[in-house]
């Protein structure tokens, strides 16, 4: 039998992706009081506060309009059934997982590049059924068998990503450690580093029910603690004090839960334990999860290079001067012209409107004010040009966003990518302004001590002088200064030509006491000592 509705679509929000929102409830039937729950508004207005449900005990299969749909039953048997839907915007994001262990189990995969993480997600809903059931009585391994089959696929998801557990356990655990308890942790601990598993933390956690059931309690606990689970009803954000789950007539409980392995728990935002309804004795819970946005690579900031200068504004006389300019001819022309024109209502038009109010402002602006000189700053290289600027801007704003969120491993690359690539452009700009200032200096055979001294400043840190660039500086000097009439030395040529430079045996000469002598009284002796610790004035 195949439980189906039309009003899959009743009240369905827009889904995002960086955040997404799971629900798990057993809603005890399809079926109440001889109706369909899934045609019921208000029974839809619950299900639409999660992108993704998990029930339990079906009973049948479940197909919604508008959703993904994931069903397990079990076989000759009008009890249990479990159901994952997934709203049809998530359907590229969301696969069915095999899985053979157990009719009571059901595993599906959220897509880690869908869904912007650094992981593949794996969902498991469960449903087991209580001890006192007439289901077990008629299979008596049927608890351990079960919790033996999560135990065991857990094991296998684990291998490939990261694991969210939820359903109905009907296990009460009381406030049971789900961890390692300290006095046995040295020697567990110990088979942990050998199997390469983190330790475990203890993290007490609240619980309003203080009841403990076996067996449910012990295997629930035991799949838990075996998998480094944890459980997060009673210590997290919307239930840290451990809500009770389930109201039947004898009494109330927590059966319900939420279990996540370690790296997938920093993606939890909140746990909720939502409201007592009268369509099932279990509360639903809805766990939301923050996944990441898509990072938009070629996002650009706005160019700020052509912004115009601001005005030198006087509290005494720039008020009445601005006014006066307002009636110039020019400014009244251009407002009039404003008037008449018919701009559109669309966004262009609103454009248009305001290029041309902001024109008429900075024409009366340009008449009566003075404009600001911008700010001189030293300290920037020629080469930090706008485009500079703002790829920097933009290098920042990754950087900011990879600092809030350092375990997205993709935003991670694309922020290393593009720290290289503004290097990479900063280098090319550098090399495109030293090469034009050494052009200055070659071709013009006019000595421009500026430029010289900044082409110096920007090589100072090169320890190594080519023989060649002696020879390039020994031509250049020597064409400088030489007489008009003075026929060409034709001992020097252009080193391009020949593999050995000018005459430079003068470099290979000792140095004369007298050179010595003359280059210690030169020396300045406000400056510090160099490798060798002689001080300049005791020389």
């Amino acid at each position: 039998a195949v439980v189906s509705t039309q009003s899959g679509h009743y009240g369905r929000e827009q889904v995002s992706r960086d955040q997404v929102a799971v629900m798990s409830w057993n809603i005890q039937d399809s079926t109440g009081d001889g109706s369909n729950k899934f045609e019921n508004s208000e029974f839809l207005s619950i299900l639409k506060q999660a992108n993704i449900l998990c029930l339990q005990e079906t009973k049948k299969q479940v197909k919604i309009e508008g959703y993904l749909s994931f069903n397990s039953n079990r076989k000759n048997s009008r009890s249990g059934g479990v159901c994952i839907l997934a709203e049809n915007d998530l359907r590229k994001g969301v696969s069915s997982v095999l899985c053979n262990e157990s009719d009571d189990i059901i595993v599906v995969k959220l897509d880690k590049n869908f869904f912007k993480l650094d992981f593949d997600l794996f969902l498991v809903c469960y449903y087991i059924s209580p001890a006192y059931s007439s289901y077990v009585k008629k299979n008596p391994d049927y608890t351990a068998n079960t919790f033996s089959a999560l135990d065991s696929i857990c094991i296998r998801l684990r291998q490939k990503g990261e694991v969210i557990m939820c359903g109905d356990a009907n296990a009460r655990t009381g406030k049971l450690p789900d961890y390692i308890l300290s006095c046995n942790a040295p020697a567990i601990h110990d088979i942990y580093n050998d199997i390469g598993l983190e330790h475990d933390i203890e993290e007490p956690r609240n619980n309003s029910d203080l009841t403990i059931s076996e067996p449910h309690c012990q295997h629930f606990l035991d799949m838990v603690i075996n998998n480094q689970l944890k459980i997060l009803n009673g210590r997290t954000l919307g239930d840290t004090t451990g809500k009770m789950t389930c109201h039947k007539y004898n009494g109330s409980s927590v059966v319900d839960y939420f279990v996540i392995t370690s790296w997938a728990r920093d993606h939890v935002n909140s746990l909720q334990v939502k409201e007592f309804t009268s369509y099932s004795d279990h509360c639903p819970l809805v766990l939301k999860l923050t996944t990441f946005e898509p990072f938009v690579a070629n996002f650009q900031l706005p160019d700020f290079s052509n912004f115009p200068c601001g005005y030198k504004w006087d509290s005494n006389t720039s008020h009445s001067l601005f006014k006066k300019a307002l009636t110039s001819p020019e400014v009244v022309n251009n407002l009039e012209s404003i008037v008449t024109n018919e701009f559109s209502s669309t966004l262009e038009g609103n454009h248009e409107l305001n290029d041309a109010v902001i024109k008429c402002l900075h024409s009366a602006a340009d008449i009566a004010l003075k404009v600001k000189k911008p700010p001189k700053n030293s300290a920037r290289k020629k080469w930090f040009d706008p485009q500079v600027n703002s790829s920097r801007r933009n290098l920042n704003r990754l950087a900011n966003r990879l600092g809030s969120k350092h375990c997205n491993s993709i935003l991670r690359r694309e922020y290393f990518k593009q720290r290289n690539k503004h290097s990479n452009f900063v280098n090319s700009k550098k090399v495109a302004v030293l090469k034009k200032l050494n052009e200055a200096i070659e071709e013009g055979h006019i000595l421009d001590w500026k430029k010289f001294k900044r082409l110096k400043q920007e090589h100072d840190t090169s320890p190594l002088l080519d023989k060649f660039d002696l020879a390039s500086f020994h031509d250049f000097f020597a064409s400088l200064y030489k007489k008009p009439d003075q026929e060409p030395d034709l001992t020097h040529h252009n080193h391009k030509h020949y593999p050995e430079p000018p005459d430079l045996d003068i470099l290979n000469k000792l140095m004369s006491e007298s050179e010595v002598t003359s280059a210690i009284k030169n020396l300045k002796k406000e400056k510090s000592t160099d490798c060798d610790s002689a001080l300049i004035p005791l020389l």
